[in-house]
C-alpha cells in the first residue's frame, strides 16, 4: 500500500534567464493556488514548489506557466528530467484511480479461463468440406 506522503512532491522549476524577473512573477502567481506551496522563494532562475499528485502534476504546472508566457529552461538535461518526472507522476496518478485488486489469485483466474478455452488443433472447416477433393 502506498502511503499518502508518497504523493506529496517537491519539484524544481527552472526558468530561462530571459526575460528577467519571471521567476518572481511566477512565484506570485503560483502562491495563489490553494493546493500548491512554494518551498523556496525565487533565487536566480529556479523555484521549488510542493504539491500533491491528487491535485497537480509538474507537467500541468509547467504547461500553465508556458500558456501565461513564461519561458522555462530548455536545456537537454532539464528536458530529460521533465520527461522522467512526467512519466513517473503519470504512472502514480493512474495508479491512484485503479480499481482494487481482484479477490481471486491470478493463477486461479488463468486456470478457469484455460478450462473453457478450445484446445488442440481446432479446425473450423466443416466435416463435409474436409473430405472434398
Amino acid at each position: 500500500m502506498i502511503e499518502s506522503s508518497d504523493f506529496i512532491k517537491t519539484r524544481e522549476i527552472r526558468f530561462a534567464p530571459w526575460p528577467p524577473e519571471q521567476t518572481r512573477q511566477a512565484a506570485q502567481l503560483l502562491c495563489h493556488l490553494p493546493t500548491l506551496e512554494i518551498i523556496s522563494h525565487p533565487a536566480g532562475y529556479r523555484l521549488i514548489v510542493q504539491y500533491s499528485l491528487h491535485h497537480h502534476c509538474l507537467a500541468e504546472i509547467e504547461a500553465w506557466l508556458l500558456q501565461l508566457g513564461f519561458h522555462l529552461d530548455g536545456s537537454l538535461t532539464m528536458r530529460l528530467k521533465r520527461a522522467l518526472i512526467t512519466y513517473c507522476e503519470q504512472v502514480q496518478r493512474d495508479n491512484l484511480q485503479c480499481p482494487e485488486r481482484l479477490i481471486k489469485k491470478p493463477k486461479e483466474i488463468h486456470i478457469h479461463i484455460w478450462q473453457h478455452h478450445a484446445h488442440g488443433d481446432h479446425d473450423a472447416t466443416p466435416e463435409e468440406w474436409r473430405k472434398y477433393r
